[in-house]
């Protein structure tokens, strides 16, 4: 009864159990391709090595074996009770990691391995282990080995078709691809396995530029390519992937900086893993101006302002031109062309494009003809950042200048911008000594062409600047208290300013150059702003939205704006104007805060008006440019600039074109500071009235041998706001000149 027991047991044992598969490589149990297997295996004795994926320190492992059919053969598990490792040998391992495939399955989950294609008539084992823990838990799970059929010829790497540049297009088909990615690649993934049922090409590069085409016959669906550079060992070693498009038919691919000579790769999927046919091409971008005989002309702009041009080098080769001698040409160079105009000047400019930018590049103009060129001049850094810029002068009006430019040592290929124009006179005010006094919104023609003769910023004291590129510099006197603020807007809508503002209370402190450390305010903003302008200046509520003070210094990732200013009466502001760009081109100044600036432009019929000693005498000078309706002038005195007294009225000259001069005298002045008041009167009693003019009778025993400014500037009687006397005694006087 008892053995009669046991055998029953055993008997319905044999029937609840799964085939365990081998326990060595050397014993695998064999499997047919189509066909499934249960599968359980105990802690064993094999040896503790792992495949090249998985981990953990357990020994008990399932071994299968099959014979390769020439089809994709896909080898599935499902994991029933713990993690999994499934690992492919086209051998008995010597070494467990000399796996051919390898993945984990976790438990519960269900996973593969694709071989594809395999190879027809080789034996390949199938390694199924825990992927980690010991113990004597068995692991169990499912075996499968489904035939996908053969798939394209270049469904892998190794098999990539060729494609030949700009020749003929190739039809391809993804029926029966796999994925030949691991993880996320290209723009449709989202990081598994299996998202690519791809084909692979490859084409042998004869330019920089390249266009991948891909159009779709059957597939249904958009499109991805993914464009990949190999390793030193193609198909073996990992790939860089260079570049990935997604999108409708057809998808186009364009690539910029192939090196001529070099294999590539790409596939061609669809992201929503539908197959079909298709059809791809690879196409170079064709460059016109490699040679001199293909020079661009371009259009010299006048007026400092420039048209801006996109140029590439990309896929350019050597023009055969003789090297010019600087920037190291090593090949790659373009070329355009001018007519100089009547001026003979022309600011050759290059500056960063917007996107694939060069940064680093050389420039040389010539004259003659392609065939017999005559270089003018080379430059190297002489513009923004390490582009180059040529001020060239004296060239022959109406002639034909030949530009070439290359990017240094031809090893990055991208896109410029070219700005040729023809300089405005260059401003006086390009350094701290010779800024310009200004109390209106202004027009600065030209900017400036350099950063002037002094080096008035360095690096302590030129606070969020970078030094000087073309600089402008102003002075500024305030006569009412309230908020400084401007706006700068460049012409040409796109350059690069920075500023820097000095704020000397009561008109005091100011040196040329600044001194360290006492820079009120400075914008290094780089590129487009707030709102997307190239606009910058001093701002609080319009530009921060009202939301309190905005920042006072700011680098090249600024929005171009920082906080306005709180001035009061004889408060002193310089300022300092600087086009990165360094295209020459002009710039607005607006103001458009509250505080008053000390002067008034007088209308343009009144050009001069000064008053002058002439023994115990003063003279009062003023000449006009032109009148209309002109009836009286009148001159007013006064001693203390409250109390006035009409001294003289002076006949007009009715209309007029022409400049004409007028004085007066007052006699025997009183030794003391002297007012003078002018008004002008139009036939129709319309009258104008202008500031006032004082002269310091009292200092008439001692000469004055110079009126400065209180930067230092030497003026003359027609400068207007606080000025210095200094004496041949080496005393000084500060006072207003109205």
């Amino acid at each position: 009864m008892k053995n009669f027991i046991l055998l029953s047991f055993g008997m319905i044992f044999s029937l609840m159990s799964y085939a365990q598969g081998a326990d060595n490589c050397s014993t695998a149990q064999s499997l047919s391709i189509g066909s499934c297997d249960n599968f359980v295996n105990n802690e064993d004795n094999e040896n503790n090595t792992f495949s090249s994926c998985g981990g953990g320190n357990d020994r008990s492992d399932v071994w299968y074996t099959f014979t390769g059919n020439g089809n994709n053969i896909d080898i599935g598990i499902t994991a029933t009770n713990r993690n999994l490792t499934l690992a492919i040998y086209t051998s008995c391992p010597g070494s467990y990691t000399s796996d051919i495939a390898c993945t984990n399955i976790a438990s519960g989950a269900t996973g593969s391995v694709t071989l594809s294609p395999t190879v027809n008539g080789q034996t390949y084992y199938v390694r199924i282990k825990r992927s980690s823990g010991n113990g004597t838990a068995n692991h169990s799970g499912t075996v499968c080995l489904t035939d996908l059929g053969f798939g394209p010829a270049n469904d892998n790497c190794s098999g990539a078709q060729s494609v030949t540049p700009n020749g003929s297009c190739q039809t391809g088909t993804t029926v029966g691809a796999n994925d030949s990615w691991t993880g996320a690649a290209g723009c449709a993934t989202t990081g598994s396995d299996n998202e690519h049922l791809d084909v692979w090409y490859s084409f042998v590069a004869t330019g920089g530029v390249f266009d991948i085409t891909a159009t779709d016959i059957s597939i249904g669906g958009d499109l991805e390519i993914i464009l990949a550079e190999p390793g030193t060992t193609p198909c073996v070693d990992a790939f860089t992937i260079l570049g990935s498009w997604c999108g409708a038919s057809p998808l186009a691919g364009n690539y910029v900086g192939l090196t001529v000579g070099n294999t590539y790769y790409y596939t061609v999927s669809s992201p929503n893993l539908q197959t079909g046919d298709f059809q791809t091409c690879v196409t170079t971008s064709t460059i016109t101006n490699d040679l001199c005989s293909g020079a661009i002309p371009i259009t010299v702009g006048a007026g400092g302002i420039c048209t801006e041009v996109t140029g590439t080098n990309s896929g350019a080769s050597d023009s055969g031109v003789s090297s010019p001698g600087c920037a190291n040409y090593l090949g790659g160079d373009v070329w355009y062309s001018v007519t100089v105009p009547a001026s003979g000047n022309v600011t050759f400019g290059v500056d960063y494009a917007i996107s694939n930018s060069i940064s680093d590049g050389g420039m040389a103009i010539y004259s003659g003809t392609c065939g017999s060129l005559s270089m003018i001049t080379c430059d190297d850094d002489g513009g923004t950042g390490l582009l180059p810029n040529i001020q060239a002068t004296g060239l022959t009006p109406g002639s034909t200048v030949f530009v070439r430019f290359w990017e240094y040592g031809n090893d990055v290929q991208g896109n410029f911008d070219l700005c040729f124009s023809e300089p405005i006179p260059s401003l006086t005010n390009q350094d701290c000594v010779s800024s310009l006094p200004i109390c209106t919104s202004s027009t600065f023609g030209g900017n400036s062409d350099g950063p002037g003769s002094i080096s008035d910023l360095y690096s302590t004291n030129d606070d969020c600047l970078s030094g000087e590129n073309q600089t402008s510099w102003l002075y500024l006197e305030i006569s009412t208290p309230g908020n400084f603020k401007f706006t700068i807007t460049p012409d040409n809508g796109t350059d690069d300013y920075d500023f820097a503002v000095w704020h000397y209370p009561g008109g005091t402190g100011q040196t040329c150059p600044p001194a360290d450390g006492t820079v009120t305010r400075c914008s290094f903003g780089a590129g487009a702003g707030f709102g997307g302008s190239y606009d910058t200046g001093l701002d609080d509520g319009a530009i921060v939205g009202g939301s309190g003070p905005g920042d006072q210094s700011e680098s090249a990732s600024g929005d171009n704006w920082v906080d306005e200013i709180a001035v009061a009466t004889g408060d002193v502001v310089v300022m300092v104007i600087d086009n990165y760009s360094s295209t020459t081109s002009p710039y607005t100044l607006n103001f458009t805060g509250n505080a008053g600036l000390d002067c008034t432009i007088l209308p343009t019929e009144l050009l001069t008006y000064y008053v002058s000693a002439n023994g115990d005498d003063n003279e009062i000078h003023w000449v006009t440019a032109s009148e209309k309706n002109n009836d009286y002038f009148t001159i007013e005195h006064s001693t203390d600039g409250k109390e006035w007294e009409v001294i003289t009225k002076v006949k007009g000259a009715g209309s007029s074109d022409e400049k004409l001069y007028y004085s007066t005298r007052d006699l025997n002045v009183e030794k003391r500071v002297n007012y003078y008041r002018f008004h002008q009167t139009d036939f129709d009693g319309t009258s104008s009235n202008y500031k006032i003019v004082s002269i310091d009778n009292s200092m008439t025993d001692k000469m004055v041998v110079v009126t400065t400014n209180l930067l230092g500037q030497e003026v003359d009687s027609n400068y207007r706001g606080i000025v210095i006397d200094v004496h041949e005694d080496g005393t000084s006087l500060k006072r207003m000149q109205y």
